[in-house]
């Protein structure tokens, strides 16, 4: 019962934390890495930042599917 608790605690918690807080922070630091990167490819300047943005997205995603 009271794993369960702290499961709910846990997972109410932690959500708005990853999402309000690490997750922008990512987007931060990333933002300037992914627009260098972007100027040196082959493809367009905007599907190579479309791509980066999406990559990160996919990862928190992914993270807090696992975690959730």
């Amino acid at each position: 019962m009271l794993e369960l608790l702290f499961d709910l605690l846990g997972t109410t918690l932690l959500r708005p934390l990853v999402w309000g807080i690490v997750l922008p922070l990512s987007w931060v630091i990333a933002t300037p890495v992914i627009l260098i990167l972007a100027l040196f490819q082959s493809e367009t300047y905007s599907r190579n930042v479309r791509a980066g943005y999406l990559a990160v997205y996919e990862y928190w995603e992914r993270l807090l599917m696992h975690t959730g």
